[in-house]
């Protein structure tokens, strides 16, 4: 099976930790240094439409992977890929894959110095369109960006346009759209923020800032290096983010995704490695400081995503809750490789939190596989504060109800106390249906099991 290589990020270091092969060829590995646990290595391959044929009709992509290193024993991540791998010479690894998606060797159980695999479907290039009549002031329908070094700093986005960034591009800077709609970015080439410092400037707050947009498709694109939280989506309609990876190790609060305020929001087969949560979705209006002016927040889903965070939670609804109402929040089949929660009992690898009043409700965490965890395994609480930023109180209060917890997976990781707290008798948890979790082997079939610990402010809590 022939397979176009891309080519490498030109700043990108070559892993001092590993070499590989693609079907006998040599493939290149980059490495990122300053992560938890030693330099992050990985490979992208980019099938093209035949190759994802060849793969759908049976044929496999055989990965030689050789640590720089001797090795007791290696396997592929997440287990629920099905992925078998054997150990040649104590130094290589070699398995098949047979479908797109993002795996992680593990080597000797460990996590650190971590291999990431990155097959991606195919990307075809947006075509060229003509270029707009001389002295028109029509803005590009396309912005492209091909392979090499880019500095374009803030890159502005306009309703109807689309930005691609071509394999082997690699732009340092940041995107934002404003009251825009019918965007596209794609492409497989990377956006890089190393050069903008911790907590962003005025221009550069995100890596990739949506802002009351409509209808726009984020795809394919790798986010390196961000320097706050780096994709957000806020009081924005109809977004889809698919087939995106953010790589990221910055102090904290390095979100993955974020939709905040936002309705019709679909995040797919993204993977997530971050130094806080890998998805939150937020209830964060600083436009509309007026309880009143609120507006719901509803019907976003998560699904297919492999996780991996190094601080906080890897799933959360909150903490902020500054919306009218949020519902219809779904996490689905996903997997979550390593959680290390540095937050204590006020984070978890799936948290509800309500810091302002509201009625949070209709929350579906089903099918998540996690594979180790260092804190709780589940919190859900209302709290006056987090991180010493308060919450809003209005005179109805507020309520966390109908959340269900299904078909829940974790394999292994320290023995750790699960939460479900509310405030006060204004203020309830209440309507939580936990059903099919499994804990280091162990069906769960009772809050002694879970380790739950709740307080008199929880209502009509069920096992099945």
């Amino acid at each position: 099976m022939a397979l176009a290589l891309p080519p490498a990020a030109p700043s990108t270091k070559r892993s001092a930790e590993y070499s590989a092969t693609l079907n006998g060829e040599a493939v290149f590995v980059h490495g990122l240094p300053g992560f938890a646990g030693g330099t992050v290595s990985f490979v992208s391959v980019d099938l093209d439409a035949a190759s994802e044929a060849a793969l759908t009709a049976g044929r496999a992509l055989e990965f030689r992977v050789t640590a720089h290193r001797l090795v007791d024993q290696v396997s592929v991540r997440p287990l629920s890929a099905g992925v078998a791998s054997t150990l040649e010479n104590e130094t290589t690894a070699v398995f098949k894959i047979t479908r797109p998606g993002h795996y992680f060797v593990k080597w000797d159980d460990s996590f650190q110095l971590p291999f990431y695999l990155f097959v991606n479907p195919p990307c075809v290039a947006p075509a060229e369109p003509p270029p707009p009549p001389p002295g028109s002031r029509l803005r590009p329908a396309l912005i492209s960006f091909g392979p090499g070094i880019h500095k374009p700093g803030l890159i502005r986005l306009r309703s109807g346009q689309t930005l691609y960034f071509a394999p082997g591009a690699e732009v340092h800077g940041t995107v934002i759209a404003e009251d825009a709609s019918d965007i596209r970015i794609c492409g497989r080439g990377i956006l890089k923020g190393s050069s903008i410092p911790f907590g962003g400037t005025a221009e550069h707050r995100h890596m990739i800032g949506l802002h009351r947009c409509k209808r726009v498709i984020v795809e394919g694109v790798t986010v390196i290096d961000g320097f706050g939280w780096n994709i957000i989506a806020h009081h924005c309609d109809d977004v889809v983010f698919r087939w995106v990876k953010v790589l990221t190790e910055r102090l904290w609060s390095t979100d993955g995704i974020n939709p905040c305020a936002s309705r019709h929001v679909l995040i797919e087969d993204c993977f997530i490695r971050s130094k806080d949560d890998c998805v939150a979705v937020k209830g964060l209006d600083w436009e509309h400081p007026d309880p009143s002016d609120w507006r719901p927040m509803h019907d976003i889903t998560v699904r297919r995503i492999v996780g991996w965070s190094d601080n906080n939670n890897a799933f959360v609804v909150g903490a902020e809750t500054r919306c009218s109402e949020i519902s219809r929040i779904r996490f689905e089949d996903c997997d979550l490789l390593h959680v290390s929660n540095t937050c204590g009992d006020e984070a978890a690898a799936l948290t509800i939190t309500a810091l302002d009043d509201t009625r949070l409700h209709d929350v579906v965490f089903r099918d998540i596989r996690v594979e180790f965890n260092h804190g709780p395994l589940i919190n859900v609480y209302l709290t006056n504060d987090v991180f010493d930023i308060p919450g809003t109180r209005l005179p109805a209060g507020g309520v966390i109800e109908d959340i269900e917890f299904t078909d829940i997976t974790l394999l292994e990781g320290p023995s750790r106390r699960s939460f479900l707290r509310g405030l006060d008798d204004t203020r309830l948890v209440r309507g939580i249906r936990f059903k099919n979790l499994t804990v280091r082997g162990v069906p769960v079939r009772d809050a002694a099991a879970l380790r739950l610990v709740t307080n008199a402010h929880v209502r009509d809590v069920t096992f099945a």
